[in-house]
């Protein structure tokens, strides 16, 4: 056959292709959505969350083992790194990118302290980077291992070379490729999940694990061999709390003095940047920041403030980092020292000189993945270096125990050292030879072995003294290989001598401090810049149409509705809306739009069928914002303070009404801190029940349930209007009965009433059902009608009203209370179709 043509396939061999004539399966999609979706997870958590014994993740380990088989030691020259990702990549079935960032994780640049880990693994050298730069590319980089990985990887400080992993101390399984072995976890001499901080992604979880000292770790660890659990107190005086590759200061808040993660590895602590104050020089010196946090970062978010008018413009921070470290002056220029520091520490997400740790220690124990506190964590290494002592002992003995069979041969055959000659001389192959030793000098077949490998001048001076020193140290060797296997209290014993003797190596001092009191900063009590708020006025319907500007809209008409209130209030001020879900959203004043919207379309995250039922306008300059009372169509009510919502931001969204099935809000109160004034409610089937709103006591907690307001009269009836009443109110309703038809009744004639009672039925007329109640005064005998067609409106007098006769409006009423009319009150009729769009 010609090179280069392809051979064609003939007839006869298409007719031998398999042909699969199973019929389709049929898969639910989400099912299968969801199979995916866990099997992914399944390999891809294990990539990215650390190991509990080691606290490394797979890359990381890999990383280790490639450097020591290459023979990139501590004591080795510098090799290039991109050769070592190379080598990485043999074991590694991932890209070179997400290598060398993992080298940049593991390795320190001896320029400084290290920024990334507690204890580097890798000795680097040239640049590795820094908080606000990359590293150099890997070709212009160095390094080798660092003593701190040699112990990770089980080489112990004795003279000996020889790692934990090559005396089958841990698990071995094949790489990717199946041409070597790897550990599934390194015999870490020290617990470096609990000694250096780490973080990690998965699906759908998350590891993010603070550091702590390796030489509190140590000293814990071996008080935790002889006491697994001692009291809080201890643990506390050994390890305080975390310890982070930075030079900050560490809040623990809770009153015994444990950080709130020490017992299930979920909680948070502050961190805040060291600072002194020179007030001659009207100066204040930051030396130490955060976790992550550079100097240029810290002078970023100072000049943010300063352009946001949260600081006064005079003060300026300089960037005075330098080789001994991270510095950065504030300029106070004759600006209130004490009262620029608070606003500095107050607005800590900004200027991140004050931030969060949120610890979540999510650690990948025996192959499945769980929260693992500090604590707990140096417990399950302690288990892990004893598994690990035994197996090292277990191969060293079977180790020593053939050597010693060979060293006794070695003894045994220097009496006879010429015999054996002459019976090697006399046999024709080595296993005569073997065989007849074994039958006349009762040799074993490793014996036999060992000696006829030896030369014959090797044999006839054999050192007697050597051997049998030899034998005495493999029998010591041996002897306490079996005290470890067999004494649980001497492996102890050998156990804290190793833990004794990294602590002494590796362990440092503190590099943060720890300070029992509370982090929390006192808002300031005026702003920075002081810019007067502009007056604005806000239009709501009904349906919660909004509409803000500077002033009052003329078109009074809005999509099917009428704006039905106009509200004064300041863009300084905030709109804190709650959904009929109970869900509470935050917007600012000066966000809202200047034409009119439906206020739901401003929250997009909120959930089909949800919609906004009331809102509160808070201030940042009051010290008396309002509660918010919500009524359920259940008649169960919530008064919810001022402090419990402040604080939240628009992108915050979160329930601080918990509802039943079917339960809905149907009513937003907002209380003054001093409105002493009852809240009516009333039922679509005409019950009103007036409660003392002192009775209803308020409750911050968001999980919180709600209180009985009001009794149903039926299991059928629901709650339609509730609001703040006094004696001096009238209550007009629109409701259902034929036709539309209006009604009032005074707040005066109206008993109150404690909380849970059902209330008083104050309409005269079987199955009326009240649909819209609005509350005027009782001077209030007017009502201007507007049909919606006519410009001219119709005059009601609510004095000339027969309540057992209410008159007949034909279109339902809404209601709006007009200012400059006195003694009067508007109703609008919904608008009628337009029979040309019909």
């Amino acid at each position: 056959m010609a090179r280069g043509k392809k051979k064609k396939r003939s007839r006869a061999d298409a007719s031998e292709i398999p042909v699969d004539t199973r019929p389709p399966e049929i898969v639910e999609l989400k099912q299968e959505a969801e199979d995916a979706y866990l099997r992914f997870a399944a390999t891809a958590n294990h990539r990215m969350i650390p190991n509990v014994y080691d606290g490394l993740k797979p890359v990381h380990r890999r990383i280790l083992l490639s450097l020591l088989r290459g023979g990139t030691r501590s004591n080795a020259r510098y090799v290039k790194t991109m050769k070592s990702i190379g080598l990485t990549m043999g074991i590694h079935p991932h890209g070179d990118a997400g290598i060398a960032d993992a080298f940049k994780t593991l390795t320190w640049g001896k320029y400084g302290p290290p920024i990334r880990i507690n204890v580097p693994l890798l000795d680097g050298q040239g640049n590795w980077g820094s908080l606000d730069d990359a590293p150099a590319a890997p070709r212009y980089t160095e390094c080798r291992l660092d003593v701190t990985g040699e112990r990770l990887l089980g080489i112990h400080n004795n003279g000996s070379v020889v790692s934990e992993i090559d005396e089958q101390a841990v698990n071995m399984v094949p790489v990717y490729s199946g041409e070597s072995m790897e550990p599934t976890t390194l015999p870490a001499l020290f617990p470096g999940f609990v000694v250096n901080n780490s973080d990690g992604i998965g699906a759908p979880i998350k590891s993010e694990v603070p550091g702590h000292n390796l030489r509190e770790a140590m000293n814990l660890a071996l008080r935790l061999v002889d006491t697994p659990n001692p009291r809080w107190s201890t643990i506390t005086d050994i390890m305080p709390g975390p310890d982070l590759p930075c030079d900050c200061d560490i809040f623990i808040e809770s009153e015994d003095g444990v950080p709130s993660y020490y017992d299930d590895g979920y909680g948070s602590f502050v961190m805040r940047a060291r600072y002194t104050i020179n007030r001659d020089e009207g100066t204040i010196t930051f030396t130490g920041f955060p976790f992550r946090v550079s100097a240029e970062k810290a002078v970023e978010g100072i000049q943010s403030l300063v352009e946001s008018g949260n600081l006064d413009p005079k003060v300026q921070a300089f960037n005075l980092s330098d080789a001994d470290g991270m510095k950065v002056e504030v300029d106070c220029n004759g600006v209130d020292i004490d009262d620029t520091l608070q606003r500095l520490l107050f607005n800590g997400k900004v200027t991140r000189l004050q931030t969060q740790f949120n610890a979540s220690m999510n650690a990948v124990v025996d192959g499945r993945i769980r929260m693992v506190g500090p604590i707990e964590g140096i417990r399950l290494w302690i288990s892990h270096r004893r598994k690990t002592i035994r197996a090292r002992s277990k191969f060293r003995k079977n180790k020593a125990e053939a050597r010693l069979e060979v060293v006794l041969g070695f003894l045994k055959a220097v009496p006879i050292a010429e015999e054996i000659v002459q019976v090697v001389r006399a046999s024709s192959s080595k296993a005569d030879a073997s065989e007849e030793m074994m039958k006349r000098w009762s040799f074993t077949e490793r014996q036999c072995a060992a000696i006829l490998d030896m030369s014959i001048s090797q044999i006839t001076k054999l050192g007697v003294d050597r051997y049998e020193n030899e034998r005495n140290n493999l029998q010591e060797l041996i002897d306490e290989c079996n005290s470890i296997l067999n004494d649980p209290g001497y492996l102890n014993k050998v156990l804290k001598a190793e833990i004794r003797a990294v602590r002494d190596e590796l362990g440092t001092d503190r590099r943060c401090n720890i300070v029992y009191e509370s982090s929390k900063v006192a808002r300031p009590e005026r702003p920075a810049i002081v810019i007067p708020a502009t007056p604005m006025k806000m239009a709501v319907s009904d349906s919660m149409w909004v509409k803000a500007g500077k002033r009052a809209p003329r078109n009074m008409s809005v999509g099917n509705d009428y704006f039905t209130k106009v509200i004064d209030l300041f863009d300084t001020d905030t709109i804190e809306a709650v959904s009929n879900a109970g869900y509470h959203y935050r917007i600012d004043v000066e966000d809202l739009p200047d034409k009119a919207v439906k206020l739901d379309s401003l929250f997009p995250a909120m959930d089909e069928g949800e919609n906004i039922v009331g809102f509160a306008v808070s201030s940042p300059d009051s010290s008396e914002n309002p509660d918010i009372m919500m009524v359920t169509n259940y008649g169960r009510c919530k008064r919810f303070p001022f402090e419990g919502y402040d604080g939240g931001r628009r992108s915050q969204i979160y329930q601080i009404f918990p509802l039943d099935e079917d339960e809905k809000i149907v009513s937003v109160v907002p209380i003054a801190q001093d409105d002493q004034r009852p809240i009516a409610v009333v039922t679509d089937f005409g019950y009103i029940s007036i409660v003392d709103t002192n009775s209803l006591s308020a409750k911050k907690s968001r999980s919180a349930a709600g209180m009985p307001l009001m009794r149903m009269s039926d299991g059928e009836a629901e709650v339609v209007w509730a609001g703040l009443v006094d004696d001096s109110d009238r209550l007009v309703y629109g409701s259902v009965f034929d036709d539309d038809a209006i009604g009032f009744v005074n707040i005066s004639d109206i008993d109150m009433v404690n909380r849970n009672v059902r209330g008083r039925h104050f309409t005269k007329e079987e199955g009326y059902a009240v649909k819209q109640v609005f509350l005027t005064k009782k001077d209030d005998d007017l009502i201007y009608w507007f049909d919606g067609i006519s410009d001219e409106p119709s005059v009601i007098d609510m004095s000339s009203i027969d309540l057992r006769r209410p008159p007949v409006i034909r279109r339902r009423p809404m209601l709006l209370g007009i200012d400059g009319i006195e003694g009067a009150i508007t109703m609008w009729s919904e608008r009628p179709e337009d029979p040309a769009e019909g």
